[in-house]
């Protein structure tokens, strides 16, 4: 079992970079509904790079820690239907009470992470549709789905054409 109390530190070390990832991409995404609200398009700019890099880097994490864990897993004998907390119940107390707080840990970062994204989607959908119901009050002959010939939704057109039969 001397390799699996080597990938159980590994696994531990990995999930609280995990941690670290996660917080720090959900400061970032506060910074982006910052920049959205402010509409600082050059920062947003850089925060939306910013966030693009670090989600490689936590995908890049992640698929190390789905590695470790499965070797955990078939190290431990334990069935592919076991969650988390029943493969590591067969650890010892010491690292089943690490990995249990660094999971923990790792649970919270993430519903920060969701929090962030959740809160710049539903605020974007919230301005998106405040425009587009602006929009439909300034200029009502756009309001409404057209559909092209072959029954696809497009966009009227930007001056509407009046014929006078009289002309």
């Amino acid at each position: 079992m001397g390799i699996c109390m080597e990938s159980i530190d590994k696994l531990t070390e990995i999930m609280k970079k995990e941690v670290d990832q996660l917080t720090r991409f959900a400061a970032i995404g506060e910074s982006i509904m910052q920049d959205l609200m402010e509409k600082d398009w050059e920062d947003l700019q850089v925060h939306l790079t910013l966030s693009n890099t670090l989600s490689q880097s936590i995908e890049s994490a992640e698929s190390e820690r789905d590695l470790l864990y499965r070797d955990i897993k078939e190290s431990l004998y334990a069935a592919e239907n076991e969650n988390f907390y029943q493969v590591i119940s067969k650890l010892e107390p010491e690292k089943r009470d690490r990995l249990t707080e660094a999971f923990r840990n790792l649970k919270l970062a993430l519903l920060q992470a969701q929090g962030a994204s959740w809160r710049i989607e539903a605020y974007v959908a919230s301005a998106g549709s405040t425009m587009k119901e602006l929009l439909n009050r300034i200029f009502p002959h756009r309001k409404g789905t057209l559909y092209s010939r072959s029954g696809a939704a497009r966009e009227a057109g930007n001056n509407p054409l009046v014929l006078n039969k009289k002309l």
